[in-house]
């Protein structure tokens, strides 16, 4: 249309310069939804329609005779000039998007089409795609979160085929998603479970439940039978039916998501009202943040109010002081900088309970890439917060109390550690005497101006509902003692006198037994949580095992000082026997030599065998005074050597003891390097061991080995946990029958002398064996 009125021809059945045809066509481009606008060649409006300049801010009548690039309506005039405008010409039409600006100066997306005429003029057709772009972003934005989650994600319409599934859906269940688009849902799981599902989304859409969770056996493709958890919320379509949306989770495997769902606000919610998880939207720019109810519960909000909407300012005020700043710097962190938001922290319900949340979200751009909304969610991760904090105040207990000994010392450490940790007035352990009717308290800790409580007290003094529960190995919890009705009115003045409102009491058995007890006590009411109440008896069980270890540390060191006491009075002891030994043995060596002297004098040959016996005795006597001052110290074992037939020597020595019903056997021929007497004695005193414990008619055998030889018998042995005594000086058990405990000592003495091995062991007969090795 000109500024003459007159309008342009653009195509229209009829004659175009009939009045009424004109007319017509006015009206239908007034009409249009879509904004025509008609440019002659010199690029100025010729005709404007309403709905063209509505697109950009402006009345008809302003823009008609401007040219359009005066007006700048296009963001980018030189991409008209270089890249549209040669289309038009060439092809006659072009369409696309371009960035479009409004009067107000903001920016906007829109679908061009121009064509050009046979005039030279162009026909312009504009539509503001601005908000389907946002949208396609958006779904394109919820697909991803949709296809990247670890959760299997579905769509099914009002007939039960698969209308959407997620990649992690069909990995979980060994399927393409070709083949489930359009299969019916009884292809994973039973018609009578489709029939369940439908029946609970039934439920859900006439408001008789509000979202549904469902046991179900899913068959994969290869025929496992995989357990899962399905979440089932009703979707509605625009002809009235319904079919279902759904979240299904492998629950074989327990494993929790590192990645939570990101999509609509409808799957959102059907996803997280099972499993503690509340979801929140802030538009940014206009500072409103919208929440689902089970956020506003959590943070002691009105769900209504939540739902509809408030500043962010308004959702902090439930958050810990102590975590407000560092929360609100991860915030404008993630609007910022990252585009995700990953933060823990405190929040304070309307009663004054605290609990702990994960929040994550993802921040939605425009087509500038600034930020307009930020999609998120909260999990309630208390009970994770609390094992954590548990462990970590058990392990600082344990290492606190590792290194303790000391009774008292280890349990009013643990005392004041719990109670600081709990926040209450006092923790006390107590011990039941001997006696079972008092109780001993130590380990007090207190705090505020609470008095302790140390000392000797009766159990009387406890109450008997509190006394026959520790007897009865239950932990007693008070949350306040003036409402309990456990508790009888004659016993408040004792607790108010005890400064005890509420309390825990758990008790310690031994072998059946009350032996101990660990309490708890505030001074005003306290709803005790199950997780304090846990933890209090987990404490009470380790450190009474930390008691019973520093005990038995205590005996133990007491025991070892006792040890210690007896092994010095012994060596003190055997220091005295050495030397008086030593002094006799030095004694007896006079009147030996005097005999010996006189014993040349005897008429030896009017008694030749009297003589030979008393110089027998005599040389005896002698070797034996030898042998107690090598053992003594009083004197160096001779270490004079010549080579030495052992067959020869063991049956010399076996003629010098009294063996009349014992028999001797020798197999071996070998010769060492010893002295002989030395070794000599060294076979009487094994021979005189074998008859001592053998019996008179033992038989004694001395035979050969690789390095070495044995000498064995068939008597009743020596018992394997006594075989190292056998060798220390004085140790016998023969002496009834004359043993002095001497002759296995000297052995001994002589084989380091020698620098040989000896062992005692269980001969073949059940007797005794002693090996020797390294004999040369």
């Amino acid at each position: 249309m000109t500024e003459e009125g007159d309008a342009a021809r653009v195509g229209s059945r009829g004659d175009v310069d009939d009045p009424a045809t004109r007319e017509r066509v006015v009206q239908a481009l007034e009409a249009a939804r879509e904004g025509i606008a008609l440019l002659d060649e010199n690029g100025e409006f010729i005709y404007v329609n309403r709905a063209y300049a509505d697109t950009f801010g402006y009345e008809p009548s302003a823009m008609v005779g401007e040219h359009w690039d005066d007006l700048g309506i296009e963001a980018d005039p030189d991409r008209f000039y270089d890249d549209i405008l040669p289309d038009i010409t060439t092809d006659g039409q072009w369409t696309g998007t371009t960035h479009c600006v409004h009067s107000d100066g903001s920016e906007f997306l829109a679908q061009h089409t121009l064509t050009y005429t046979d005039r030279g003029e162009f026909i312009c057709v504009v539509r503001d795609i601005s908000q389907r772009e946002q949208r396609r972003q958006s779904l394109q934005q919820y697909a991803k979160i949709v296809e990247t989650v670890d959760d299997g994600i579905f769509a099914l319409d009002d007939d039960s085929r698969f209308t959407l599934v997620n990649d992690a859906f069909c990995e979980m269940f060994g399927y393409d998603r070709a083949e489930l688009l359009g299969s019916h849902a009884s292809l994973v799981h039973s018609e009578t479970m489709d029939e369940r599902a439908s029946e609970k989304v039934r439920e859900m859409r006439d408001g008789e439940r509000d979202a549904a969770v469902m046991d179900v056996e899913i068959a994969t493709r290869d025929g496992d039978i995989v357990p899962v958890e399905s979440w089932i919320a009703p979707l509605p379509f625009g002809d009235g039916s319904y079919g279902r949306v759904g979240v299904v989770r492998d629950v074989s495997e327990r494993r929790e998501r590192e990645r939570k769902l990101r999509e609509t606000r409808e799957q959102l919610e059907i996803a997280t009202t099972a499993g503690s998880v509340g979801t929140w939207t802030w538009d940014i720019q206009a500072n409103v943040v919208t929440a689902d109810e089970y956020l506003a519960e959590s943070y002691g909000m009105d769900p209504a109010a939540a739902a509809a909407g408030g500043p962010m300012e308004a959702f902090y005020e439930p958050i810990h002081e102590d975590d407000t700043k560092r929360t609100w710097n991860a915030l404008e962190r993630a609007v910022e900088e990252t585009g995700e938001l990953d933060v823990e922290y405190r929040i304070r319900d309307a009663d004054g309970d605290i609990s702990w949340v994960l929040a994550r979200g993802t921040v939605v751009y425009d087509e500038n890439d600034d930020p307009i909304r930020l999609n998120g969610i909260v999990f309630d991760i208390t009970e994770r917060k609390r094992t954590e904090e548990r462990v970590r105040f058990l392990e600082e207990l344990g290492q606190k109390l590792q290194s303790l000994t000391d009774p008292d010392e280890l349990m009013a450490t643990a005392a004041r550690f719990l109670g600081e940790h709990l926040g209450v007035d006092r923790c006390a352990y107590a011990q039941v005497e001997a006696d079972e009717n008092h109780v001993r308290i130590t380990g007090d800790y207190t705090r505020g101006g609470t008095e302790s409580i140390e000392g000797e007290w009766a159990t009387s003094s406890f109450g008997a509902d509190v006394l026959e529960a520790m007897r009865e190995n239950r932990t007693v919890v008070v949350d306040d003692v003036a409402t309990d009705d456990r508790v009888p009115d004659e016993r408040l003045a004792a607790y108010e006198r005890a400064q005890v409102r509420s309390a825990i009491s758990v008790p310690l058995h031994k072998d059946g037994a009350f032996v101990a007890g660990l309490g708890v006590h505030h001074r005003t009411p306290r709803e005790w949580q199950p997780h304090e109440i846990e933890l209090v008896e987990t404490v009470a069980q380790r450190c009474w095992e930390s008691l019973e270890r520093a005990r038995t540390l205590q005996e133990l060191r007491e025991r070892e000082r006792q040890l210690e006491a007896t092994v010095e009075d012994l060596e003190e002891t055997n220091e005295r026997l050495d030397g008086f030994a030593s002094m006799l043995a030095h004694e007896l060596r006079n009147p030996v030599a005097i005999g010996q002297m006189y014993r040349q004098q005897l008429p030896e040959a009017e008694a030749p065998q009297a003589v030979e016996h008393v110089g027998d005795a005599f040389d005896r006597i002698e070797e034996m005074i030898d042998v107690m001052l090598v053992l003594t110290g009083g004197q160096q074992a001779s270490d004079d050597r010549t080579r030495v037939a052992l067959e020869s020597v063991s049956r010399d020595a076996w003629g010098e003891v009294n063996t009349p019903d014992a028999s001797l056997e020798v197999s071996l021929d070998t010769a060492v390097h010893a002295d002989e007497t030395y070794l000599r004695h060294l076979f009487r005193n094994l021979f005189e061991n074998a008859i001592e414990h053998g019996g008179d008619a033992v038989t004694v055998t001395v035979g050969e080995l690789p390095t070495g030889f044995y000498v064995e018998d068939d008597g009743s042995g020596i018992p394997a946990e006594k075989r190292e005594a056998v060798f220390e000086a004085g140790y016998t058990t023969a002496s009834a029958h004359g043993g002095t405990g001497l002759g296995l000592a000297f052995v001994e003495e002589l084989v380091d002398l020698y620098d040989w091995e000896c062992t005692v062991t269980e001969s073949g007969a059940g007797g005794a064996r002693f090996e020797f090795r390294n004999v040369v």
